[in-house]
């Protein structure tokens, strides 16, 4: 009998000392009025000695006020004593600082017979992912509230306000900021109703749509924009509401309105960079702490897990992708050396070895005839053509090498000379009903699983070309390739 037990004991002890989790067992130490003053160790596992690293041989035969002294401890220490006494389980997520070990424990202590068993692991991969998704949001709302006279709402299917922050919607009468889970059915009176919500339910299947509202003798501009998730089902509505009042002012007063205007978009330009700038750090955080998950706890999370984690992510790199391009189209123009003639024939050569890889994997054909020299800026202009030419290698057709052709002529548009440079490509072309699209920030004609980008890129170039005093179009036809146009004023004599 007594050996059988010796074994069970032995084989509990075992089971124990092969988990995961960290396991301790403390026997009560009474003072001589009967009183819990302390906490005996008297089992610990090599899961708790690795996770609060001291040796557990160093532990046995200790008590937990002597081996730590800090407050901390001290509290958990009652909070023991409570679980204890009242037969109670008590759980809670704590962070200690206690001997370097800055760690974020998830604890659960319960009393079996007589003594103490706590069982407790490291969640602090877990916890740094829930900060920096908080600081995100954060920073997110921080941006909103600082966007100048913007005044914004997000609402969901049900038409309940999501998001508060930034001005309120005084195109609704509202003056003051409304309170999130506010419907928007309770604020509109009957004609807004009868106006506002067909738009509402055009967007919320996808339709952008633009309405104009007065109120007090005040104009407003309403945008309202379908709001898509990882998976493209639209689950919100962004209104962003403009007063365009401006319109009806004097010549003085529309001057120092666009002067403001100006001061605006150049803080706000600013904003944008240092925002998105602040974002790479908590974004590198998210992918690095679901690298760890991946590397160190793959083979303990189930398919689902693991599925979770992949498009977590996904997701982040895709972030990443997006805070990368928008840097770049805050940057352009910020940081503007002066003016010099670009030969574009050494340009292209450039463009083109840089990208002699890329070209070489498609099988790629790239002809370029005599081009100009011009006026302006060499980086932003390599930007340009680097853009361009990046696009026709990456909508091709399945089954056709791409043939790249580049050329130039010189047309008058009026009465100023201009070089246009064509940039002709053989790929999956587009329908042109979409050319007034294209160019604007976050356009995309295609799904974001066919081809990969985050739909800036062709922004960044019409913003570079206006840089130039010049502008961009394009020509295609659905299946037979497009063709983009530059043009750029002639150099002075």
């Amino acid at each position: 009998m007594h050996q059988t037990f010796e074994y069970s004991t032995q084989l509990v002890e075992t089971i124990m000392d092969n988990t995961d989790d960290g396991i301790i067992l403390f026997s009560p130490v009474f003072d001589q009025q009967n009183e819990i003053v302390d906490l005996k160790y008297i089992f610990v596992n090599r899961a708790a000695e690795i996770l609060i690293g001291i040796d557990r041989e160093a532990l046995l035969e200790k008590t937990i006020l002597n081996t730590y002294t800090t407050h901390n401890f001290s509290n958990l220490f009652e909070a023991y004593k409570q679980a204890y006494l009242s037969e109670k389980e008590y759980r809670k997520e704590k962070y200690f600082t206690e001997d370097g070990l800055q760690k974020w424990y998830n604890i659960s202590a319960k009393r079996c017979e007589s003594v103490l068993l706590v069982t407790f692991n490291d969640i602090s991969g877990f916890m740094a992912l829930i900060n920096e998704k908080s600081r995100s949001e954060s920073l997110y709302r921080t941006l909103i509230r600082s966007l100048p006279h913007a005044e914004v709402a997000l609402v969901d299917e049900k038409l309940n306000l999501l998001l508060s922050d930034g001005a309120a919607l005084k195109a609704f009468g509202h003056q003051q900021k409304l309170q999130e889970k506010t419907n928007l059915v309770d604020i509109l009176s009957a004609e807004e109703k009868e106006e506002v919500l067909p738009v509402l339910k055009a967007c919320l299947k996808g339709k952008t749509k633009k309405l104009e509202m007065e109120r007090e003798s005040a104009l407003y501009r309403l945008h309202f924009i379908p709001v898509k998730d990882d998976e493209h089902r639209i689950f919100a509505v962004l209104i962003v509401s403009e007063d365009i009042g401006i319109f009806n002012f004097s010549n003085d007063e529309l001057r120092n309105k666009i002067y403001e205007l100006e001061n605006a978009n150049e803080s706000l330009e600013q904003f944008a960079y240092v925002a998105s700038h602040d974002l790479q750090e908590p974004l590198r955080k998210i992918r690095a702490f679901g690298d760890r998950l991946q590397s160190k706890y793959q083979e303990q999370l189930d398919e689902t897990a693991q599925d979770y984690i992949n498009r977590m992510q996904n997701a982040a790199g895709r972030m990443q992708k997006l805070i990368d391009d928008l840097l770049k189209y805050s940057r352009v123009g910020r940081f503007q050396d002066p003016f010099q003639e670009v030969n574009l024939d050494e340009l292209f050569s450039n463009i083109i070895e840089h990208l002699e890889e890329r070209i070489n994997d498609n099988h790629a054909r790239v002809e370029v005839k005599t081009l100009p020299t011009v006026l302006g800026d060499v980086s932003t202009l390599e930007q340009l053509f680097t853009n361009l030419l990046t696009n026709a290698l990456k909508f091709k057709k399945a089954d056709q090498a791409p043939l790249i052709k580049v050329w130039s002529e010189n047309v008058h548009e009026e009465g100023e000379a201009r070089h246009q440079i064509y940039l002709q490509d053989n790929g999956i072309g587009f329908d042109e009903k979409y050319l007034d699209k294209i160019f604007n920030i976050f356009q995309r004609l295609h799904g974001r699983n066919a081809y990969e980008g985050t739909g800036i890129g062709l922004a960044i170039c019409r913003k570079i070309t206006e840089m130039h005093g010049g502008s961009i179009s394009a020509t295609a036809k659905l299946g037979e390739g497009a063709t983009f146009i530059v043009t750029l004023p002639v150099i002075s004599k």
